[in-house]
């Protein structure tokens, strides 16, 4: 499996590579909520510096597109995204790119 295939990494306004940490969260599996898991796991990080805060927006319901809600979710440097992963230790955590 290619890493792009795993994980999609874009770019942020610095054109520096970054990973949704919420997408990191599902992509290994993680049974423990999101928001629990990112205090766990985001405690040595640096923000705008190893992560910066986005909003994103997700339907409620897929059956009523235009009714949305917002979710807190970080922009994770690829960097950083990798030493989340092997600090989460799932059965992914050895896939996520450097």
């Amino acid at each position: 499996m290619e890493v792009n295939e795993l994980i999609k990494i874009t770019k942020n306004k610095n054109n520096e590579q970054v990973v949704s940490a919420r997408e990191l969260h599902k992509i290994l599996g993680v049974k423990t909520r999101f928001a629990e898991w990112w205090i766990q796991n985001s405690r040595l990080l640096i923000e705008h510096e190893d992560f910066e805060g986005v909003v994103t927006t997700a339907p409620y319901n897929p059956k009523f597109p235009d009714k949305v809600q917002q979710h807190q979710d970080y922009a994770v440097t690829a960097e950083k995204t990798k030493h989340i992963a092997k600090q989460t230790q799932t059965k992914k955590s050895p896939q996520i790119p450097a």
